[in-house]
């Protein structure tokens, strides 16, 4: 809106909110990314801690494999990569103390028969650290 003298409102001068575009994960991408931290994972040492120039290079190495959404920048990899470490730890965690089987085509195969005692194991797992995710 144009008020006398010719000036513009000061909402009409705010800029638009910057949308980003997403990066795009699929499970191939997913398998890239795990194959090549695990095979420099002697860059990170014992505490797979690395450093800012490593996730360049993963960064790097991703737009090689990079088919749809937004590339792939350091932070982006980084944070899948503390993602896909969160959703081992919790699978393996119910897999290695509960006996219940997890795989990627049935995920922990829950059933209608079964789903009790999930919700029952849940419940018992109240302030622990992974037990929000769970219920994601």
């Amino acid at each position: 809106m144009v008020h006398r003298g010719g000036k513009k409102s000061a909402l009409e001068n705010q800029d638009a909110p910057e949308t980003k575009d997403q990066c795009s994960w699929t499970l191939d991408n997913e398998t890239h990314l795990i194959r090549f931290i695990t095979t420099s994972q002697a860059r990170g040492g014992d505490g797979m801690n690395f450093s800012k120039t490593f996730w360049t290079s993963v960064s790097t190495e991703m737009a090689k494999h990079t088919t749809q959404g937004a590339p792939k920048t350091p932070e982006a990899c980084q944070q899948k990569w503390t993602r896909l470490c969160t959703t081992f730890s919790i699978a393996d965690s119910v897999a290695t103390n509960s006996g219940w089987e997890y795989s990627l085509e049935n995920g922990a195969n829950i059933t209608a028969a079964s789903e009790m005692v999930w919700t029952d194991w849940i419940s018992k797992l109240e302030g622990c650290y992974h037990c929000k995710a769970i219920q994601e």
